[in-house]
């Protein structure tokens, strides 16, 4: 399901184009029909994972959504619908809040978004209202702020290139934003380039429910609008990376279909181009230093494709559930792409139906210590559950 949040009621759509992209080859195809599928079931995703019941007291209640997680350094940041920032350790323990919301110079107004340098051992909060970076130590001592001027505006995510001190800005699509991506200098928040044209956009703000940039190391994927091809980003040059093969037409400028000239909102957009057969592209990416994942809808077929290149081996697969999976609450995990965020080692996911568990056969849970404890210990109102999935175990048990 594509996943879309409008901040307001839709009414219309600019077009625009990136003819840079249509003269780019790629030598990295993935076709998507010829993909080797791997069958997991409850027991094999339940075994390699683990599960993190968060803390809950009344100074770390997680609002409705958690907007964005990071882990880095064994911890975990949480920024949530209340625009609360919260950092647990691995293992659910509270530690401490990020920022505070108020009218004071050191205080936030409206925070968007952050990141976390795990080279320099800060976190930087953005607020859009004052536009202003704040700088906190892990455990919440302000650092330093700094100002970014009107030239950096409308964005809602924040990804950070430390190895080239470099941030990627992802935008909100609407008029004032003629581009997607932002990069700007991390030091001084000066901004340095805007790439990758919007293909279509609405007249107020709309953002993507996924995750549409990674970072493996040193080299950074994105996502762009309506494209099943997968860009890179390395020392200061974009270049196309991979192309899923999806065998549908690829919408660009030159594009013919019906309703492209009639007003309407993204969603009918998206309608008129299912009609005629169109790809709506890749929908979320996201990667560990083993892994690179990509989730695409084909809307035809109603079937979603869980797309994972092993970047060791050079290899490709989907991953599909065993029919037994969609009996557990477990299955949203997997089946509609609730990957949160991602580490070295592992996808991140948010589990919010804590009582799914009571659901599980013991015989699934036995092998794993996590849930057991978290089912002992459940908590009708608690905080969500951090589910680490360790897909290069996952992947070697099903293929036994």
């Amino acid at each position: 399901m594509k996943k879309y949040i409008l901040i307001l009621i839709l009414n219309g759509l600019i077009l625009s184009c990136n003819p840079k992209q249509e003269r780019q080859s790629i030598d990295l195809i993935i076709d998507i029909e010829e993909l080797e599928e791997i069958k997991i079931t409850p027991g094999n995703f339940i075994k390699n994972s683990t599960y993190i019941q968060l803390e809950t007291n009344e100074n770390c209640l997680i609002g409705n959504n958690i907007e964005k997680l990071v882990v880095k350094d064994n911890q975990i940041f949480i920024l949530d619908s209340n625009n609360k920032i919260f950092v647990f350790d691995t293992n659910g323990t509270f530690l401490n809040t990020i920022g505070e919301k108020g009218g004071g110079p050191n205080e936030q107004l409206s925070i968007v978004s952050f990141y976390v340098h795990p080279i320099k051992k800060y976190i930087a909060i953005f607020d859009i209202l004052r536009q202003t970076v704040f700088k906190y130590s892990y455990n919440g001592i302000l650092l330093d702020k700094i100002k970014y001027d009107n030239s950096i505006s409308e964005f809602y995510d924040v990804d950070l290139l430390s190895d080239e001190n470099k941030l990627v800005l992802t935008t909100y699509n609407e008029p004032r934003n003629k581009y997607e991506y932002l990069l700007v200098d991390e030091e001084n928040m000066k901004l340095e380039r805007k790439v990758f044209p919007y293909l279509a956009t609405n007249n107020v703000s709309m953002k993507y429910g996924f995750p549409r940039v990674t970072m493996v190391q040193d080299t950074c994927f994105i996502l762009t609008q309506y494209s099943d091809i997968v860009q890179k980003y390395h020392n200061n040059n974009i270049n196309p990376y991979l192309l899923v093969s999806t065998h549908l037409k690829q919408i660009n400028k030159n594009t013919k279909f019906s309703g492209r000239n009639e007003t309407g909102t993204i969603l009918d957009f998206d309608s008129n181009l299912k009609k005629d057969n169109y790809s709506l592209g890749l929908e979320q990416i996201l990667s560990t230093d083993e892994y690179l994942y990509l989730l695409y809808n084909n809307y035809h077929k109603n079937k979603i494709y869980h797309i994972f290149r092993d970047l060791q081996y050079n290899q490709n697969f989907s991953i599909t559930l065993d029919k037994e999976f969609y009996k557990y609450p477990i299955a949203d995990i997997v089946s509609f792409g609730n990957f949160k965020a991602s580490t070295n080692k592992y996808f991140v996911a948010v589990f919010m139906l804590r009582d799914g568990f009571k659901e599980v056969n013991e015989d699934i849970i036995s092998e794993n210590e996590s849930i057991k404890e978290i089912r002992s210990e459940f908590e009708e109102d608690g905080n969500p559950i951090i589910v680490f999935i360790n897909i290069q175990q996952i992947v070697q048990d099903a293929r036994k």
